[in-house]
């Protein structure tokens, strides 16, 4: 066995013995039959086979090398006596020893010698051959090759100037006026990996700085409508005014583009005029946006076209408060944006509580039985109400409770008072809110005794509940105690019925206190 191998490799290095006498052979016996191009050509084919034969049966990378550098010194002396085929021979053979960079110079060098004639260009499947050996580089590990391969690139002005050749009939190839460069910001760009590839390429030095690589790659990013893509070059080299231009445009496009694609460009335009500095433009951005976004929820509510021109705030009200829409709750989302973006109508109190009313009577109603009604109320308020609830202008409290303890008192059947005050706890209301509202309504209700009584019992509750909570809770967060203890006086003075209720209050009142001033907070 070992000295079959010995053999075999003898046998081989026969081969290639008798293939350079050959070659020799026809050089200096017949000198006429080839030209010089020839020879050069033949002896870089030699060359890259050499190479083969080094890494493949010795395994010596160094001699691998040294047979490459002798094959490119013999292709530059050739390289325009070379047809399409020949080149991409030539490249294929350093691809195959994954010479990666010197199959991108060979093409890059073809480009410099077809640039320098208006009719000349390179043949299309050259171009292509351009496109697979960045793909094929922009696959390796080593990301720095492909760094070094697009800077090469962007850097070499052939590729600028030389025109492919496009085949548009079975013989004839006509020069097309796209640049060869496009080849190359086309394996990157329109790669199904360009979500890694292109950060490489956005960040080169080249590209961050006026020069012909960054216009043309503007112009190819423009071409294939890659408006994403240009927006986010536009922010990563500081041309923010462009990029929110751009945003805009797209944005306001008299196209059919969906709501969701008119959202996305407002908030990018947002973006770049947040990253320029202009707050008022940012804002009046996200204003746009969110409208958008309300008209989308709105539109699919109604199983409407989700295409089409964007509503103004008032068209988009009227068309959510009109029968048979009536989405109250829509109605006011276009309260808060307009709240959000400033713009505030002067009876915007009076319509919010309107709104509010309509949608819990709209819950109600749309249920026979009692029990029922409540769970579709409490739906709207876990849904609808818990959006709002840090938002005072947008949630009037004290209607919804007031709303909620008259059909408590209007129907025999459903929660009582303590099952109000769950679901607004379940709201996530404060509990100071919630005493404020039921403190708020006991002094409205001075004429109406049942009432006033019911209320009463109401804080009472809500009172043990927020002492209990506090006294268990971290000591270091201030409370209005002083405040507390003054409504605490001024609801005894209104019960003097209540006195015994309110003394057990107060003594929680006390200990929360006594507590406090231990702590040192107080």
């Amino acid at each position: 066995g070992g000295f079959g191998g010995v053999r075999g490799g003898s046998d081989r290095d026969m081969h290639t013995e008798m293939r350079d006498r050959l070659i020799r052979d026809l050089e200096e016996l017949c000198p006429k039959i080839l030209q010089p191009s020839e020879i050069s050509k033949m002896r870089a084919v030699k060359s890259l086979v050499y190479a083969r034969e080094a890494i493949d049966l010795y395994g010596d990378r160094s001699r691998m090398l040294m047979h490459v550098r002798e094959g490119k010194e013999m292709y530059d002396r050739v390289s325009k006596h070379l047809d399409a085929n020949d080149v991409l021979k030539m490249c294929e053979g350093f691809m195959a020893l994954d010479e990666h960079l010197s199959a991108l110079q060979v093409l890059l060098k073809r480009c410099s010698e077809k640039a320098s004639s208006e009719k000349d260009g390179i043949e299309e499947n050259e171009a292509n051959q351009l496109h697979d050996v960045v793909v094929t580089i922009s696959r390796l590990p080593d990301r720095s090759i492909l760094t070094r391969a697009l800077q090469q690139c962007l850097e070499h002005r052939g590729l600028y100037m030389c025109k492919v050749k496009k085949q548009v009939a079975a013989v004839n190839s006509v020069l097309q006026a796209q640049p060869a460069i496009d080849y190359v910001l086309k394996a990157v760009i329109a790669s199904a990996d360009y979500m890694s590839l292109w950060p490489v390429l956005r960040k080169l030095p080249l590209l961050r700085r006026q020069s012909d690589a960054q216009q043309r790659l503007v112009e190819f990013l423009k071409g294939s409508s890659e408006w994403d893509k240009l927006v986010d070059f536009y922010n990563e080299i500081g041309e923010y005014v462009r990029a929110q231009e751009i945003c805009d445009q797209q944005a306001n496009t008299k196209a059919a583009v969906s709501l969701d694609e008119r959202i996305h460009w407002f908030r990018q335009a947002a973006k770049a005029a947040s990253l320029s500095g202009r707050a008022h433009q940012q804002k009046d951005f996200d204003f746009r946006a969110d409208l958008c976004e309300v008209q989308n929820r709105l539109q699919r509510t109604d199983e409407t076209q989700t295409h089409g021109p964007i509503m103004s705030p008032q068209e988009l009200f009227n068309f959510a408060i009109t029968p048979p829409h009536e989405c109250w709750e829509v109605a006011l989302e276009v309260m808060e944006v307009l709240h959000a973006a400033g713009i505030v109508q002067p009876d915007h109190t009076a319509v919010v509580g309107r709104l509010w009313r309509l949608l819990l009577d709209k819950a109600w109603d749309s249920k026979v039985h009692v029990d029922d009604k409540w769970a579709c109320v409490e739906h709207t308020l876990m849904d609808v109400g818990r959006r709002y609830v840090d938002k005072p202008d947008l949630l009037p409290l004290n209607e919804v409770v007031e709303w909620l303890e008259k059909q408590v008192s209007e129907n025999l059947q459903g929660p009582g008072e303590e099952r109000v005050v769950q679901i607004l706890r379940e709201m996530e209301v404060e509990m100071l809110k919630l005493i404020r509202v039921y403190t708020q309504l006991h002094d409205g209700a001075l004429r109406h005794k049942t009432r006033q009584d019911k209320y009463f019992k109401t804080l009472i509750g809500l009172y043990q509940i927020y002492f209990d909570e506090k006294i268990q809770s971290d000591g270091n967060v201030p409370l209005p105690l002083a405040a507390l203890e003054t409504d605490l006086n001024r609801l005894e003075i209104r019960n003097p019925n209540g006195a015994d209720d309110l003394k057990k209050v107060r003594a929680k009142f006390l200990l929360l206190r006594d507590q406090r001033r231990q702590n040192g907070f107080l």
